[in-house]
Order: C-alpha cells, then structure tokens, then sequence
C-alpha cells in the first residue's frame, strides 16, 4: 500500500455542554445511526471524529480534546487538486451547516483546512 498526501476542509465544533450528548443530538437531527460516523452535508459525506486528546493518529487531525471535527479530503493522493472557487463553495456551505448546527446545540465553531500523510 502506498502512502500519499491529502488535503482536508473541517470544521471543530465545540460544545458547550457534554460532547457525547451534543454528538448524539447532532446524529438524530441528521438521521444517522449511532455506529454512522459520517453526516451527509450539500451532498457531500463527511467524516466525524470526536476528539479524546488533541490529536487523532487515524486521520492525523488536531483539535482540541472534546471537539467533534466534521472533516472532508477535499484532496485525496498525488496530483490530486480541488480549485479555489470549489473549496470556497464547499467551505460556505460546510459554515452555513455549522452555523446552524451550532445555534441549535450551542456550541461554537472553527473552520480550517489541514493535510494528513497516507
């Protein structure tokens, strides 16, 4: 198996309150099962993770412990490009969702863009 570069759109969403009870909150308004570590966003399947230290060895993300990180790899492998105009489209319409979601289940937000090494 080879290893190559990838370039990933988030967003940290920390909670106010308990995370585990603001993740399962989020899922049910998403409709997705409790074993379904992914939400569906303008289309797009988004990975989540639920940060238990500020660094995630599976996807190679940090955050602050207790974040829930909504990532996508906007890139993924060698050669592999997204435009400007593609990843700012994407990039509003992950804010607005997040927006959303954090009035709703009071927590904050924090867009970034990272890479990981596969």
């Amino acid at each position: 198996m080879s290893t190559h570069p990838n370039a990933i759109l988030a967003v940290a969403l920390k909670p106010d309150g308990l995370t585990r009870a603001t993740f399962r909150a989020i899922q049910v308004e998403m409709d997705t099962s409790d074993d379904d570590a992914a939400f569906k966003i303008g289309g797009k399947s988004y990975n989540v993770e639920i940060m238990e230290s500020d660094y995630s060895e599976d996807y190679q993300i940090s955050a602050d412990e207790g974040d829930i990180v909504v990532f996508d790899m906007v890139t993924y492998g060698y050669g592999a490009v997204i435009t400007w105009d593609a990843l700012d489209t994407q990039k509003r319409v992950l804010d607005e969702w997040a927006a959303g979601i954090c009035e709703r289940h009071k927590c904050t937000r924090r867009i970034f863009v990272t890479a990981n090494y596969w």
